[in-house]
């Protein structure tokens, strides 16, 4: 977009505005009064959004509230699927941080230099895993004020933040034997002479057997509903989200159909047929249909 800066001369009033035509990309006209450079940028500003006048949507936390309706109503990935309940906290807590800056210039005026402000200022106040993705959510509502010809394009382009730590240490794939190792403690355990734990572990042997050969996210394992288990392998149609509840995966990527072995299957068919319900194939235990886990990592050894 077109910007005015103040110079010194007979006309101190210089607007730089987009001209490809020129080696750097810019083109300059000077103006001796303030008025008439502010309107001479509001024609380039025109012309550059394609002839689309600027809408009456100006500043930058009117654009965050408008995206937050988008994602609620519309769908920010996939128009006509609105994001999810649990979606909507993380994007409206991202919201409430990009709100916190004290944005100095409205959405049209938007430059690269404000972006790196911006990005300093993140990662002043907040992690660097925060700080991307709050970076990545503004990068969105620009994005979404460019679809609606609110803006051209996206200032912000170059101002990214990796969310690649050189001190994250790297993911350890258990081994073969590891896995086996895991497979015998749930065995043992599921014919464990002390009853109580025979039981849990009844329900706990094929959901580690399932994981162990499909390799599906603990969230889809928990939301796991009968219909799913085929004679070959488990087509996926559902998850948990953050907030416990089960829906539609997130992405069309996490609807699939993964192979999985007989003696998984069978075990899966079994609990079921047992303790299953119309629902889900491992329902909550105690009075509710799915359970509600806060899902966290152990190593199991044999028993």
């Amino acid at each position: 977009m077109a910007d005015i800066r103040k110079r010194k001369g007979k006309k101190p009033y210089q607007v730089r505005f987009l001209d490809r035509s020129t080696k750097s990309g810019y083109g300059y006209k000077s103006f001796i009064k303030w008025g008439d450079a502010d309107a001479f940028r509001k024609e380039k500003d025109v012309e550059e959004n394609g002839g689309i006048q600027p809408t009456d949507l100006k500043s930058i936390p009117e654009a965050i509230d408008r995206w937050l309706e988008i994602a609620r109503t519309e769908g920010r990935r996939n128009p006509g699927e609105p994001a999810s309940p649990a979606t909507m906290e993380q994007y409206e807590y991202r919201a409430r941080i990009m709100r916190r800056y004290p944005w100095t210039v409205g959405i049209h005026d938007l430059h690269e230099r404000h972006g790196i402000e911006f990005r300093s200022w993140l990662l002043q106040n907040y992690t660097a895993d925060t700080s991307h993705k709050v970076l990545s959510s503004f990068h969105s509502v620009i994005l979404a004020m460019k679809d609606r010809h609110v803006i051209n394009r996206d200032p912000l382009e170059k101002v990214t933040i990796s969310n690649r730590s050189r001190h994250r240490e790297p993911i350890k794939i258990p081994s073969v034997e590891e896995f086996l190792s895991i497979l015998r403690a749930a065995d043992n355990l599921a014919n464990s002479k002390n009853q109580q734990i025979a039981r849990t572990w009844q329900r706990y042997r094929p959901m580690i057997y399932l994981a162990a050969d499909s390799g599906m996210r603990p969230q889809e394992l928990l939301a796991l509903p009968p219909q799913s288990v085929l004679q070959t392998g488990l087509n996926l149609i559902q998850a948990l989200d953050r907030s416990g509840k089960v829906g539609p995966p997130k992405t069309k990527a996490g609807r699939r159909f993964i192979p999985v072995g007989p003696e998984a299957l069978e075990m899966a068919l079994h609990y079921a047929d047992s303790h299953g319900n119309s629902r889900f194939v491992f329902p909550q235990q105690k009075g509710g249909e799915c359970q509600q886990y806060r899902i966290s990592y152990v190593t199991v050894g044999t028993a």
